[in-house]
């Protein structure tokens, strides 16, 4: 696709074909980039209408849509899951509230002036 330049000029256009070749590259990327940060924002919105009850069901989206959609709903319940698996198993290994609490009542106690001196 590239053209043959000619003249004087030749290494500074193709220098400047090559620049704007890497540019629109990188502005591609970029475009490619918003495109899918729509996208996730168009399934989150989604989402949050299933979930407030203003959307009623799924059946006015394009396919591709719906899939991309349950994709991003079973990766939210993982994580949830995920995160609740967490926090149970650090409940588990977290001694009793009572005796957690006894030695902090102990120092508040010594700042309180509480023993004589």
């Amino acid at each position: 696709m590239a053209r043959e330049v000619s003249g004087p000029n030749a290494p500074v256009a193709m220098e400047a074909e090559v620049s704007l070749r890497k540019r629109i590259a990188v502005l591609r990327k970029k475009q490619d980039d918003v495109r899918l940060a729509i996208r996730n924002i168009e399934i989150s919105l989604i989402i949050a209408d299933l979930c407030l009850r203003r959307r009623e069901n799924v059946d006015d989206l394009p396919p591709e849509l719906v899939a991309d959609l349950h994709e991003a709903v079973v990766k939210r319940v993982k994580v949830l899951t995920d995160r609740l698996n967490l926090l149970s198993s650090e409940a588990m290994a977290a001694p009793p509230a009572s005796s957690a609490a006894a030695p902090a009542a102990e120092a508040a106690k010594g700042q309180d002036g509480g023993e004589p001196m």
